[in-house]
């Protein structure tokens, strides 16, 4: 993805607009260079020589500013609270610990604070970067920086932490804390990518790993540079049922009924799809690579359970010896009422015996399920399976947490002989945000 003509972006000065133009922002503090000219600015507002050149997007210090969503990439600041979902995200203003290179005294956390124009206060051990603060574990807040993709891509996401204190826990996730993409217990996440469609968030969060207040004084710079994009599908249900970004497909129903417009996990997801009566939608053409390490994972909404293997996503099959493979997510009826039993279902071909954890293999073909318990609350749950070569597992992570695993040889190759399948005549509820990446996210710690 290129963005051309966006050399020189810094502090609002000038705005990238969806098409990559680069055009004035009507105001904002100049700290480094202008578009036109490329040179050291002078005058009241000049400041120290860091510029965002070449295929940079954004930079959290140079573009940091009183407003919430302003800029290129729409910076955010807030405090997220602490609750199973990880969805309640309240801005933070200057009265509550949002603060510039003058703010008084000490801010209580959540806090971020702009500190490289000061080494006043707190601001002392800043080195010149943005200060995040949260509370120790219990109940409260963490500091959440955030930026708005402009249009769809693989951004890389350079965070450097210039100083921490209280052993902080730093993520970058995808438009909550449970879609992570990269997480670092010593507070440095160095360089990552993240696939983003346009508009959807991408979240630096910053949280402890104990009892003491965490901090981390971070630069965080935002490029379009880096590794190829490893999004293989994206059904976001924003535009009927295409297949957004990372395929060409189209869904066509499988059942008798279109899928539904409905409400997402949360306002800035969207919509989602309602499957009810019969509907189903199946991906023609297309087939899933799981060769090497992959990510399946999405967000379910389960109004009710009647019958047996009923399908959430599928796109395994046993036919044949020579093809075997793929994955699927079904729902059983539970024991008890409001309960139910999500089973996560895989296949591979296998010549000889073979023996492992959650496997019946019959000597051509293993056969795999994951169970877990979850409940019919008619409530969003996040759903992620990672599939990781190198330890040779298969892991299921519910709502961020790990809750069943497998064992797949890293040599297996389980790609998909059929063509995915979204719901079908027994599924009620809502499915959004269905995605399939060629790398291992993480699952469980």
């Amino acid at each position: 993805m290129a963005l051309g003509g966006c050399s020189f972006i810094d502090d609002f000065d000038f705005e990238v607009a969806p098409d990559g133009s680069v055009s004035p922002d009507g105001g904002a503090r100049d700290m480094a260079r202008d578009v036109a000219d490329a040179a050291q600015d002078a005058g009241d507002d000049a400041g120290g020589p860091r510029t965002c050149e070449d295929s940079c997007v954004g930079d959290a210090i140079l573009d940091f500013d009183g407003t919430q969503g302003a800029g290129a990439l729409g910076w955010r600041y807030f405090g997220e609270q602490r609750e199973r979902l990880g969805l309640a995200y309240e801005a933070l203003d200057p009265s509550s610990g949002f603060a510039g290179p003058a703010f008084a005294g000490r801010p209580a956390p959540p806090a971020i604070v702009d500190c490289s124009e000061t080494s006043e206060g707190e601001c002392a051990d800043a080195a010149g970067g943005l200060l995040m603060i949260s509370p120790g574990e219990g109940s409260g807040q963490d500091a959440v920086l955030s930026f708005v993709a402009p249009v769809d891509g693989n951004y890389e996401v350079l965070t450097e932490t210039l100083g921490t204190g209280g052993s902080p826990v730093l993520t970058l996730s995808r438009q909550s804390r449970w879609d992570s993409v990269a997480s670092a217990i010593t507070g440095t996440l160095g360089s990552r990518f993240i696939h983003l469609l346009r508009n959807e968030w991408a979240l630096i969060t910053l949280a402890p790993s104990g009892a003491s207040e965490a901090m981390a004084s971070v630069s965080v710079r935002v490029s379009t540079d880096g590794e190829p994009d490893t999004c293989q599908l994206a059904m976001r249900f924003e535009d009927g049922l295409r297949a957004l970004d990372c395929t060409a497909g189209t869904a066509t129903l499988t059942g008798a009924v279109t899928p539904t417009a409905g409400d997402g996990p949360e306002v800035y997801y969207g919509g989602s799809a309602y499957f009810d009566d019969g509907s189903g939608i199946t991906l023609e053409g297309q087939r899933m690579d799981y060769s090497g390490d992959f990510t399946v994972q999405g967000w379910v909404q389960v109004d009710r359970v009647d019958a047996t293997f009923t399908d959430i996503y599928r796109d395994h099959s046993a036919a044949s010896s020579d093809t075997a493979g793929g994955v699927g997510f079904q729902l059983d009826p539970g024991g008890d009422i409001g309960t139910s039993e999500l089973t996560v279902r895989f296949v591979f071909s296998q010549m000889g015996p073979f023996s492992g954890e959650n496997l019946e293999c019959d000597g051509s073909i293993c056969r795999g399920a994951i169970s877990v318990p979850t409940p019919v609350d008619r409530a969003w749950h996040f759903y992620r399976l990672v599939r990781t070569t190198a330890d040779g597992r298969l892991r299921l992570c519910v709502d961020g947490d790990l809750v069943g695993s497998a064992e797949i040889p890293g040599t297996k190759d389980m790609s998909s002989p059929i063509d995915p399948q979204m719901g079908d005549s027994f599924f009620r509820g809502h499915i959004d945000e269905w995605r399939i990446y060629s790398e291992a996210l993480p699952c469980g710690g």
